[in-house]
């Protein structure tokens, strides 16, 4: 019984990351795909456009330039120790599960996460144990 409960509690992990994964792979290709369209055409096509379109293309590829360097320190493109996907993947975890992901800084400088998960209502300790 406790292996079936394990395995559907897997399961719906499984599921919960694979969903993660996929929206943050499309939180970077939906602006990567905009900045590299209009980078090609400015590149390939820049003397045929209209200054108008030029512009345009020139505002498309800084506001989703912009917006990539918003994302990827957030992501697996940081260099910065403990600042990747892991981070989010955790938090995404605690969540899931009714708890969160406590943030705690270390001096001199450093951070340390811990996941808080609510505990199993038969793991809980009732009045008849005793405590030390």
């Amino acid at each position: 019984m406790e292996r079936a409960v394990l395995y559907e509690e897997l399961r719906g992990l499984d599921e919960t990351r694979h969903r993660f994964i996929s929206l943050a792979s499309h939180e970077l290709r939906t602006p990567a795909a905009a900045v590299y369209g209009a980078a090609a055409t400015l590149r390939g096509r820049a003397r045929d456009l209209a200054p108008e379109v030029a512009e345009e293309l020139q505002k498309t590829l800084y506001e989703q330039s912009a917006r990539l360097a918003g994302l990827i320190p957030r992501s697996a493109g940081s260099s910065v120790p403990g600042s990747g996907l892991g981070l989010a993947i955790a938090r995404s975890y605690a969540l899931a599960h009714g708890g969160d992901l406590i943030y705690d800084s270390v001096s001199p400088s450093g951070a340390r996460f811990e996941p808080v998960l609510p505990q199993p209502e038969a793991a809980k300790p009732t009045s008849r144990i005793a405590r030390r």
